[in-house]
């Protein structure tokens, strides 16, 4: 898939890691990863680990008129580690939420051909709100979103229901466009 991808040019890769539209929000940024392969090293309870990228995205959206909301990193792994890979990704988000009573586990679950793994305060402070790593195990891809806070007056949402809906409506619509590119591949 990797190779295929590459062959097609860096315009089709770039359409296939940013395809997805959110409903309310528009991009602000596309950047391709500066170095590719890459390795980067994660924290787990087990001490760090390294997860091979191949190739990747940052998109980031906002709400009109300005206001940022989603930081998304789209991401090729690696055929030969992706199961440790994936799991290095996910004891980290275990390691995050063991390391701040603020922040919960979310139960993973299963949408379509998506694993989704998160974490997510449980209050509106900090610069992150929740982080999510939707993962498709087929294409060897993990897509992580960071879901950014920002001051009361200026963000979408003023609760934390409010949030929580907004979170995972958004985590919604990128399994959904996640799986259409499965099924259209």
């Amino acid at each position: 898939m990797h190779a295929a991808m590459c062959a097609a040019g860096p315009a089709a890769a770039q359409a296939a890691y940013t395809a997805c539209a959110i409903s309310a929000t528009r991009v602000y940024s596309t950047d391709r990863l500066p170095q590719r392969p890459s390795v980067r090293v994660v924290s787990t309870p087990q001490g760090d680990r390294s997860v091979t990228i191949l190739d990747g995205y940052r998109v980031l959206y906002y709400v009109p008129p300005n206001n940022p909301l989603l930081n998304v990193k789209a991401e090729m792994l690696a055929d030969s580690t992706y199961g440790t890979d994936k799991l290095a990704l996910t004891d980290n988000l275990l390691l995050l939420a063991s390391q701040d009573h603020a922040i919960q586990k979310v139960e993973p679950y299963r949408s379509g051909s998506i694993n989704v793994f998160m974490v997510s305060r449980s209050n509106l402070e900090g610069g992150t709100l929740a982080i999510a790593e939707l993962f498709d195990d087929s294409r060897h891809r993990v897509t992580t979103i960071y879901f950014l806070n920002d001051e009361p007056a200026r963000r979408h949402f003023q609760t934390m229901t409010e949030f929580a809906s907004l979170r995972d409506r958004v985590i919604t619509e990128f399994t959904q466009c996640l799986a259409q590119q499965h099924e259209q591949r």
